[in-house]
């Protein structure tokens, strides 16, 4: 068995194994990443995306195994692993070719600048165990709420108790209500830098004071 970069030919399976519940170990919340691992594959495959994309893939003769696919943040300072499958024929190899995954994009991810890795896995399951054995660290847990975003307009009422709607120039940046609303430690732990912030926040214009105008809730 060998890791390598993922190919186009490796896409049917590769969708197989997105598909299969039993393989997949480590899956993106649509809210969080809602790129396909065949749109990942592809981004991965041009020389420009391929350093903020990697899909790594392992495979034996025509056999693939498991693949696993990760992606930079704004400043490639920290990456996520955003898919993590693996199928094998006992619980010792399906470890062995889980680990190796993640040594192997860990070790890509390091060499495009990153400095932190991160995984979101359910609290329990094998996941957390196979991640834990090759050094990850649980560090916070994650609640999401889905809902339908209404126009911010005066005239529009904002549900729930005690929010209301604020213009930019009187609400907080979303740095500084980070840095109120989250634990020390959880702040230590993402290493949050300034490069980080300034690129955006994932796309936020509003993540710095001086970012530009806009409305927060």
């Amino acid at each position: 068995m060998g890791v390598r970069a993922a190919r186009l030919v490796d896409l049917p399976a590769i969708r197989r194994l997105e598909r299969d519940q039993c393989a997949a170990l480590v899956a993106p919340l649509s809210v969080i990443d809602r790129r396909s691992a065949t749109a990942m594959v592809l981004a991965s495959s041009w020389r420009s995306l391929g350093k903020r994309t990697q899909t790594l893939s392992m495979r034996e003769g025509r056999s693939l195994f498991g693949f696993v696919q990760a992606t930079a943040r704004a400043g490639c300072e920290s990456w996520y692993i955003v898919r993590l499958a693996c199928l094998a024929p006992d619980d010792a190899t399906w470890v062995r070719i889980c680990g190796m995954l993640l040594d192997q994009v860990g070790g890509a991810a390091a060499q495009s600048g990153a400095l932190r890795t991160f995984a979101r896995v359910v609290q329990e399951g094998p996941a957390l165990e196979v991640l834990a054995e090759r050094g990850f660290r649980p560090y916070a847990s994650e609640i999401t709420y889905r809902g339908v975003l209404r126009p911010l307009t005066s005239a529009a009422p904002v549900a729930g108790r005690g929010v209301r709607v604020r213009l930019a120039r009187d609400a907080w940046d979303v740095f500084s209500l980070y840095c109120a609303v989250t634990p020390a430690l959880i702040r230590h732990a993402e290493g949050r830098s300034l490069k980080e912030w300034a690129a955006g926040h994932g796309g936020d214009r509003t993540a710095l004071p001086w970012a530009g105008a806009g409305r927060e809730a």
